[in-house]
């Protein structure tokens, strides 16, 4: 594909550093890094850098994810009332 002159080339991004990732699940960066850890987001380290995949930021936000049990009760109460 012929790009005339001064045209740029439009990509979509493949990975997310975790800043950027955060910033779209609007959470802080040390929440991400928690998800990170515990497994629950997958992301890979290159170099120095830790990134997340775009796919796999997009799996994370279509699954169900487990309230812990005092936010939970927490919740109720707030229904209860």
């Amino acid at each position: 594909m012929k790009r005339k002159q001064g045209e740029m080339m439009e990509h979509k991004k493949l990975a997310l550093s975790v800043a950027e990732a955060a910033q779209m699940l609007s959470l802080c960066t040390k929440t991400v890094r928690h998800l990170i850890a515990a497994k629950e987001l997958p992301a890979r380290r290159i170099g120095r850098r830790v990134v997340v995949r775009v796919a796999d930021l997009e799996a994370f936000l279509r699954r169900d994810h487990a309230i812990p049990r005092s936010d939970a009760e927490a919740t109720e109460e707030i229904e209860a009332a």
